[in-house]
């Protein structure tokens, strides 16, 4: 098994005992020793568990007090944060979330200082999108080359950076899990691509208030999809 494994497994084995109850909300868990004698892991191996449950909202660590289980440990989200962390990777729904954040506000931008150079590269990524879905093929590369065709035509950089990042994150193994089973639903991909359109025509139509509102019921329906997703597979 390697550290990397390792440490996903003892992750995954203390929140399920958090989460069954073993160690209830509001206590500390037992010490270190005991805790690495009862999971038969290291002491370092256990602090590094500890520290990405702590990261993801499950225990905190105080002085004097110990390592305290809190209230979010029994919260599905935090689940599947801990779990994301502990691989490495981001939490599908901590992404999601800050995309409905950020991306609105880049679709009312885009919608207020778009060029013909813009909307050209936006068409450019519909086209290869709907290519995609006509020939049953994985339209992802094409769907985030929208979305930061987007961030491009707001013309504002930091708006372009922050959604760049963003769009970084989204490579992840658990993002890309769980979006794929998501679009496995029936027509997921021509109701994502239906919703680009819409979000492209009032881009075009330079309306702000319309492109911001659909923007924002295109990432709440993938939100819904994949906290679906997401919850099926910790239950």
């Amino acid at each position: 098994m390697t550290q990397t494994t390792r440490h996903s497994d003892t992750v995954s084995r203390l929140l399920t005992a958090i989460q069954e109850g073993h160690y209830p909300i509001g206590s500390a868990l037992p010490s270190e020793r005991e805790l690495a004698a009862t999971f038969d892991i290291s002491r370092n191996t256990l602090r590094e568990a500890i520290r990405t449950l702590a990261n993801a909202g499950v225990v905190e660590i105080r002085p004097r007090s110990g390592t305290v289980v809190l209230p979010g440990a029994s919260s599905r989200n935090v689940a599947l944060r801990a779990r994301a962390e502990a691989s490495g990777d981001h939490s599908p729904l901590d992404l999601i979330v800050a995309r409905l954040a950020l991306e609105p506000v880049c679709a009312e931008y885009a919608a207020d200082h778009r060029s013909e150079e813009d909307l050209r590269s936006l068409a450019e990524a519909l086209h290869k999108q709907e290519a995609a879905v006509t020939r049953g093929e994985d339209p992802s590369e094409p769907d985030v080359m929208f979305h930061s065709a987007i961030a491009a035509a707001t013309h504002n950089p930091a708006l372009a950076i922050l959604q760049s990042q963003l769009a970084q994150m989204m490579h992840g193994s658990l993002w890309n899990e769980l979006k794929g089973h998501a679009r496995e639903a029936a027509s997921a991909n021509e109701k994502y691509l239906d919703h680009h359109r819409l979000i492209y025509d009032a881009i075009a139509d330079q309306d702000s208030r319309r492109a911001g509102h659909l923007m924002t019921s295109h990432l709440a329906d993938i939100e819904s999809a994949l906290r679906a997703e997401a919850y099926r597979g910790l239950d």
